[in-house]
């Protein structure tokens, strides 16, 4: 194989020339591969000569498989050795000439990763909240683990409050016809937890435990149900019950009972303690995500649109994966919110150019400052894992897949990174601002 580079800054043309032998060999393995899919009058299924299926079907039988083998062996072969050439697309291919030789000629052009021109990417100066834990942080931590031992009490001598769990059936209609998924009975419903149309748990509100009433509601304009969006609606409304929280006292008992320690203090001591690190780490993350923002709003580069839009491909991947967890598929999601996918990709696409910015910028740093993984903190990884593993290194990297060989490299160069940005950068950390409204129950 002989090939030619032509560059300009958004495109790269190659014109490769396959020789007679390569061609040969590359139809005589498609042939060897497909055979057994073959029978013709006189020969065993598997066995039919190439020649006798050339002639049977056309000299072409074999083309299309064969010069998608030689031209990615060639196109793979190529990038291996022009390490500068970055493809963002799948290559444009055509023949652009078949010699009396048997050679031929491909012509093939594919979109490169455009230059980035770096801003400051040193000397900076980030603003990050100090991480700290106040005593109502702590309170308000307690109170939700105090709420998950909660019992339930019935209230028998008021009506229906804010926050009160209450016990209903309701019957729901539109212009005195009942509608699908409207009923139910014995239906558990918090009281201020907006799960139902707006409108309707505030008219529980004030009633009394026996008592049924009319809730008058509208559904909103853009509610998912076609039947059902924009269309005032009446529920039948029957309360049977009133529950409330009962929570235990946040005393030496609970810390006993919930804990592995003896009194709350030592329980609340434990807490701050494991609310810090959490913070810490969290103002790591921001250190981080904000550093790399700076850096990537100071940037410039032109972005092809094919890279935002494989971005806004792995965004609506992502989200399939997500929604597949919850038994959920995409169009049954879109459905629900009343769009789709062009609408989702639409909303997401300024997301998807800040995230691919990013990551050029990024690359661009790590080939500025060489910070790719060295071969030999990827054999110190890779040791790692096969002493874990209870492998020698050699066993260990035979049965290893390129993701997992990726996975590694890209960790390493990460870490080097993140180190090599903080050390060359300054975070000025400020004091938070406490917040104390998390909540009523903390106090």
């Amino acid at each position: 194989m002989q090939y030619t580079v032509d560059k300009s800054e958004k495109e790269v043309k190659l014109s490769i020339k396959i020789d007679k032998q390569e061609w040969e060999e590359a139809v005589e393995h498609t042939y060897q591969h497909n055979k057994h899919k073959y029978s013709l009058p006189g020969f065993r299924k598997g066995k039919v000569p190439k020649k006798a299926l050339e002639a049977a079907y056309g000299s072409s039988v074999f083309f299309e498989d064969s010069f998608n083998d030689v031209f990615s062996k060639a196109y793979s072969e190529i990038l291996i050795k022009e390490k500068d050439i970055e493809p963002i697309s799948r290559p444009d291919v055509t023949i652009e000439d078949v010699a009396e030789d048997g050679s031929m000629t491909v012509l093939c052009k594919v979109l490169v990763k455009p230059p980035v021109e770096l801003g400051a990417y040193t000397g900076l100066k980030i603003e990050v909240e100090k991480a700290a834990v106040t005593d109502h942080d702590v309170d308000h931590e307690l109170y939700h683990l105090r709420e998950k031992t909660a019992r339930k009490v019935a209230v028998t001598d008021r009506e229906v409050k804010d926050e009160d769990i209450v016990i209903i059936d309701f019957s729901g209609s539109i212009d005195g016809v009942k509608f699908d998924g409207g009923t139910a009975e014995k239906y558990e419903l918090v009281i201020g937890s907006h799960s139902f149309i707006e409108g309707f748990e505030d008219q529980i509100i004030g009633m009394k435990t026996g008592e049924t009433k009319d809730v008058n509601v509208k559904f909103p304009d853009d509610y998912g149900a076609e039947n059902l969006k924009g269309k005032p609606a009446v529920f039948e409304v029957k309360l049977h019950e009133i529950l409330v929280k009962e929570l235990p006292e946040a005393d030496d008992k609970f810390a006993k009972d919930t804990s592995s320690f003896e009194t709350i203090e030592e329980y609340k001591a434990s807490i701050k303690d494991r609310l810090l690190k959490a913070r810490e780490r969290s103002v790591e993350s921001e250190k981080e995500n904000k550093l790399l923002e700076k850096i990537a709003s100071t940037s410039k580069t032109e972005i092809p649109e094919v890279m935002i839009e494989n971005q806004l491909d792995q965004i609506v991947q992502d989200m399939e994966m997500r929604l597949s967890y919850q038994g959920l598929k995409l169009d049954q999601y879109f459905k629900y919110i009343n769009s789709d996918e062009k609408k989702f990709r639409e909303d997401r696409k300024a997301e998807a150019e800040k995230t691919v910015k990013m990551r050029m910028t990024i690359e661009e740093i790590i080939k500025r400052e060489n910070l790719g993984a060295t071969e030999e903190e990827l054999n110190a990884k890779f040791s790692e894992y096969a002493e874990k593993a209870k492998k020698s290194v050699d066993e260990y990297t035979k049965d290893m897949s390129e993701q997992q060989y990726n996975y590694t490299y890209n960790d390493i160069t990460m870490n080097k990174l993140t180190t090599f940005l903080k050390e060359k950068n300054e975070f000025l950390e400020i004091e938070s601002k406490e917040k104390e409204e998390h909540c009523s129950h903390c106090k």
